[in-house]
């Protein structure tokens, strides 16, 4: 069965990089003991740029712990939760195998996974490897986000229990594909398209691309 690992929340702070200092909260650390899931994310997690993260549609951030070996020789450690600005670092599943519109147990709480998690430059810096979203978007590794259907408790340990299967079967890594291909075919725009669950600004911006 598919586990959390850890639940993880940030605060927003000034972070110091060679070429500049950023404000953001991607700093994520391991929450100790019961976490409340509400609708807008794990008591404690905040977001800075409000327009690419957080709120409904992206409430949850997920990040895959088995792809953290091969980050191994990259970063010279072995990543943290966390360390990804993921809320959520689990195991036994991954961006093939979640599909937009599937729904989990976490404890007493419900939520459903919405679109893939697209890494941009703030990830880059956070991890200080130049060619980081190559190097995810190479192997489709990005992460996904999930909106909460019922709020709840859980805690680390907790294990992600499948109760719905969206009849779609469109997968998470399918839908980064598509949304990293600009000559996507149509066929697998319309595809995306066809999922209930997708948000509508993820719908409206494949939309746009069927139409241009």
């Amino acid at each position: 069965m598919p586990t959390i690992l850890s639940f993880n929340a940030g605060t927003i702070e000034d972070r110091s990089y060679p070429d500049q200092v950023e404000r953001t909260a991607i700093g994520k650390h391991p929450i100790a003991g019961p976490v409340r899931i509400l609708r807008l994310g794990v008591v404690g997690d905040t977001q800075e740029d409000q327009k690419h993260h957080g709120g409904p549609d992206r409430a949850l951030c997920a990040y895959v712990a088995d792809h953290h070996p091969a980050w191994v020789p990259i970063l010279g450690r072995t990543p943290e939760p966390g360390l990804f600005g993921e809320n959520l670092t689990v195991q036994g599943i991954d961006e093939t195998q979640v599909h937009v519109g599937d729904r989990f147990r976490v404890g007493s709480a419900i939520i459903e996974a919405t679109t893939p998690r697209v890494p941009c430059m703030t990830l880059t810096r956070r991890l200080g490897y130049p060619d980081a979203i190559a190097f995810i978007r190479s192997l489709g590794w990005c992460g996904w986000y999930s909106r909460v259907i019922e709020e709840g408790v859980a805690e680390a340990g907790a294990e992600l229990e499948l109760i719905h299967s969206d009849p779609a079967g469109v997968s998470i890594r399918e839908v980064y594909g598509v949304n990293s291909d600009k000559g996507a075919p149509r066929e697998a725009i319309e595809r995306v398209l066809a999922v209930k669950a997708l948000p509508d600004e993820w719908r409206a911006k494949f939309t746009a691309r069927l139409g241009a």
